[in-house]
């Protein structure tokens, strides 16, 4: 095996392509998002993602070429499909862009080609896209072609690191897949071998695991307001010298997979109550602050110069998809508030952050971010003025 196309040059799909040159393959990056395309041509790594950027330099235009042409499928013995599965307004899995790249890559398929499914899916979808090439093409999966699941599981802006560091899933149907597998993704130190639904499945759980656990210091949090008593005083009693204790730190939880990925798992069979819960509490959290701060301080938002702090969906990252401090940020236009951003990380809010706070009259804590950490109640209240409310959700401000 030495030429490898990949498709969907996102966040998930270009650490691993670059991951895959160090390895020694030739690897074609495609993907519709022509602009996407220039900048990764010109030299650019378009994300936040650690020790990338000297990679793309390295292997660029000697075994990395990015591009639209989806015909170098034909002349790669394997092909990654990395692309988005969002969903859609009405709560459902939206895999119109698998299905549209399954279909051009069902007319360019080669013979004894691997097709490696990385992108997030709904229990069941491996099957489904077998038998599609199966029917569509005339061929035996097995015999002809091979088709795998293999999860994508990496922190985001740790790609590169952890990609070296995790067991890599592997969900096949047979061993000649289980093998073929093994050697594309040759860089991970172990492998775990399993049918295609239990692959689908690990990587839904394992984020629903996080979700709810997320959740849970979101609702402790609500709970101890109610009995006026500060959240971050408790989680301290709880967790400290406590073998069993690890309380989480409530906050912001959205983002691109942990907010949509429970939605994969409803069916007319399953209806999973707890992950419904969790996604309650998660997505209301801006709009209890609101209320909370409406209530406790009697503050009227109308004209009010508000100031959100990370627009990022989590910490130290430069990725606002899904993000809930964008929902916080529609809340309050909502109350007629003007409302600044600030965000170190994102090009669009990176203002200068005194500039920003000065007279404030509230700021919102929505990240914890390395520079906000800096920060202190004295501080801020120098910059924004001594009347400031400050919403410190995180436990950020000392």
């Amino acid at each position: 095996m030495k030429t490898i196309s990949i498709i969907g040059t996102g966040r998930v799909g270009l650490p691993l392509a670059l991951m895959l040159c160090e390895s020694g393959f030739k690897v074609y990056g495609i993907d519709t998002n022509k602009k996407l395309i220039r900048i990764l041509n010109s030299g650019r790594f378009p994300f936040m993602e650690e020790g990338a950027q000297k990679l793309l330099r390295k292997h660029l235009k000697k075994n990395f070429f990015p591009t639209t042409n989806y015909n170098f499928v034909s002349e790669s013995d394997a092909v990654i499909i990395t692309v988005g599965t969002p969903i859609n307004k009405n709560k459902k899995p939206d895999f119109t862009a698998l299905y549209n790249s399954i279909n051009k890559i069902v007319q360019l398929m080669k013979k004894k080609q691997l097709l490696i499914l990385r992108s997030t899916i709904a229990p069941g979808t491996t099957e489904r896209i077998k038998e599609i090439i199966e029917r569509k093409k005339g061929i035996k999966e097995g015999k002809d072609f091979f088709i795998a699941h293999c999860p994508e599981r990496v922190l985001e802006g740790k790609s590169l690191q952890e990609l070296k560091e995790l067991p890599q899933i592997i969900g096949v149907f047979n061993n000649k897949a289980f093998e073929l597998s093994k050697e594309v993704f040759k860089f991970a130190p172990s492998f775990l071998k399993t049918k295609p639904r239990a692959a689908e499945l690990a990587k839904l759980f394992a984020n629903m695991y996080r979700y709810i656990n997320f959740a849970i210091p979101n609702e402790f949090m609500k709970i101890s307001n109610a009995f006026g008593v500060e959240f971050h005083e408790v989680r301290n009693l709880v967790n400290s010298g406590y073998k069993r204790g690890g309380l989480k730190l409530p906050g912001f939880t959205a983002g691109p997979c942990l907010q949509k990925d429970g939605f994969f798992l409803m069916t007319k069979e399953t209806k999973p109550k707890l992950i419904l819960s969790a996604y309650e509490v998660n997505e209301g959290l801006p709009e209890y602050l609101i209320r909370k701060v409406k209530k406790e301080s009697k503050f009227n938002f109308k004209n009010k110069k508000v100031v959100i702090l990370g627009m990022a969906f989590k910490a130290d990252i430069d990725d606002m998809r899904n993000s809930l401090s964008l929902k916080l940020k529609k809340l309050l236009e909502r109350e007629k508030a003007r409302v600044y951003c600030h965000d170190p990380y994102i090009k669009e809010y990176n203002h200068n952050l005194k500039n920003i706070l000065k007279n404030a009259d509230i700021v919102f804590i929505a990240q914890p971010h390395k520079q906000y950490k800096k920060l202190t109640i004295r501080k801020l209240k120098e910059l924004a003025g001594k009347k400031v409310i400050v919403c410190d959700v995180w436990g950020v401000l000392r």
